[in-house]
């Protein structure tokens, strides 16, 4: 399925064929996985709430929402070999790739203290689609050799 994927958001706002043996292919989805939003953003143009927010006493009010979607692909190949004197040979391949909208959260690119803490890196706040990309723990490839 998927993996807990959070992103900070703020509510405090005016609404505005076949595969050779040793093979696998690998498909997970998440949906409607979990996220913090900060929806403090948006525009600040009206003259009695200059700061665009439902109640100018709280900075930031957060709320965690079921909005952030991830996809896992993958593929592995293994070989083994059994030679002379019982020693055996193994190899096993993987390519992946995993695509979410919100792994960032609390990776290095937040501060962990002040007004941004846990907020993420986020494009729109009101379009979660938009961060969709590679996920910070995403590894193409991996390669391993053992031999007993």
């Amino acid at each position: 399925a998927g993996h807990k994927l959070f992103r900070a958001e703020n509510v405090n706002r005016i609404p505005g064929g076949r595969l050779p043996e040793g093979t696998c292919v690998i498909d997970n989805f998440g949906r409607k996985l979990c996220s913090q939003i900060d929806s403090t953003a948006g525009s600040t143009g009206d003259p009695l709430n200059p700061v665009g927010r439902l109640n100018p006493n709280f900075d930031s009010l957060r709320v965690w929402k079921n909005v952030v979607n991830s996809i896992y692909d993958g593929l592995q190949f293994s070989v083994r070999k059994q030679m002379s004197h019982g020693v055996q040979f193994s190899a096993h391949y993987t390519w992946s790739h995993s695509i979410d909208g919100g792994s960032t959260w609390h990776n290095g690119l937040t501060s962990a203290n002040g007004r941004a803490a846990g907020d993420g890196v986020t494009t729109d706040q009101l379009r979660p689609g938009l961060d969709r990309g590679n996920s910070v723990f995403d590894v193409r490839h991996r390669l391993t050799f053992n031999y007993v």
